[in-house]
């Protein structure tokens, strides 16, 4: 059974989302990078607690209590809200916890049950210990580095479509023409705007005659393999239709084709309305 201060500090940890809210301000976590980083430390100490971990150093410590490693990780774990950096630094401490704490737990495995096994190894079970520090590599070292690899991953897909809406209603009010008037196309058109405010994932081919054109707006950010494969963000095509296709992807580059399905239509702008770029 797990220890009521762990028990304690498992409630507390889980609370932690709570303070996210009032620190937006200052690049909290992601709900991936949170999600992983307190699904591992609650399995760290699960599967401390089955492999028998938390008893044995009771009883190597003679019933002391140790306090002070639980303050210190929910300490942690709450300043971690704060920010995505000290969150990926919080998790990078727990994958390491969970290596050392396998590699103890085998350490005890190893001695358990022979004549010179120490007292508090008494009751210990091989089985248990070395089953405790497999599941420690195997689902916690995985979920904490989820909330390493989702550290500074914000998909804004909803500011994506905003931003190519208004660009596309604009093209479609003002024509290319209005743009060459101005000064260079590429200058002038709203399109590279879009680019420098999405940094990137922004490409328009215009055609021969100039009526014609297509504009592709694709996501450039991912989480690294094979963390990359649980999300996906929109990759979006429109041309002189209006006609908006997109289509869902887990790669960066990857732009939209012509035949994707139809999400929306785009309207041109309202005549004498002010350009938004």
């Amino acid at each position: 059974m797990v220890p009521v201060s762990a028990r304690g500090v498992a409630l507390g940890v889980a609370l932690v989302p709570c303070l996210a809210g009032a620190a937006r301000a200052n690049q909290p976590p992601g709900p991936q990078a949170v999600a992983g980083e307190l699904g591992a430390l609650l399995l760290l100490m699960g599967c401390t607690a089955l492999a028998g971990g938390y008893a044995i150093e009771r009883a190597r410590r003679g019933g002391r209590p140790r306090r002070w490693p639980l303050a210190l990780g929910a300490a942690a774990v709450v300043a971690s809200a704060m920010h995505e950096g000290q969150a990926a630094l919080v998790c990078v401490g727990i994958i390491a916890l969970a290596l050392l704490r396998a590699v103890r737990l085998v350490g005890w495995a190893l001695q358990a049950g022979t004549p010179a096994a120490p007292p508090h190894l008494a009751e210990a079970r091989r089985g248990r210990l070395l089953a405790g520090a497999a599941l420690l590599v195997v689902l916690v070292v995985p979920l904490a580095s989820a909330g390493v690899a989702f550290a500074g991953y914000y998909p804004a897909d909803e500011l994506r479509e905003r931003l190519l809406r208004a660009v596309a209603a604009q093209l479609l009010r003002d024509g290319l023409d209005a743009a060459d008037a101005a000064g260079p196309l590429h200058d002038e058109l709203p399109v590279e705007k879009l680019r420098a405010a999405l940094g990137g994932g922004v490409e328009l081919e215009l055609a021969p005659d100039r009526r014609d054109f297509t504009l592709r707006v694709w996501p450039t950010s991912f989480p690294p393999w094979p963390y990359r494969l649980l999300v996906s963000s929109p990759s979006y095509h429109v041309d002189a239709s209006g006609q908006l296709r997109a289509i869902r992807v887990n790669e960066p580059g990857v732009r939209c084709p012509p035949d994707a399905p139809v999400v929306g239509l785009i309207e041109p702008a309202a005549p004498g309305s002010p350009r938004r770029f």
